[in-house]
């Protein structure tokens, strides 16, 4: 199972949806940070994962990873 954990990282650093894609603006598709927000992507686009990082960098001015957005977790047969 993959754990989407953008959101909680959101609002653990208070960013809104509105900002973050309005930073990313150019980077991605209109409304990309409203979904992603809300819900796990069915299919990432690694480019934009890239932005949204870097993005979160810029906003907060900490450092992030690709394991602050995602996260595995085996299934217990």
């Amino acid at each position: 199972m993959i754990l989407w954990k953008l959101p909680e990282l959101m609002k653990r650093e208070g960013i809104s949806a509105y900002r973050l894609n309005k930073e990313l603006k150019g980077h991605a598709a209109p409304n990309t940070a409203y979904r992603w927000a809300r819900e796990m992507p069915r299919t990432l686009d690694v480019d934009v994962l890239r932005w949204t990082l870097d993005t979160l960098e810029r906003i907060t001015g900490k450092t992030f990873s690709i394991s602050d957005l995602l996260e595995y977790q085996r299934m217990e047969a």
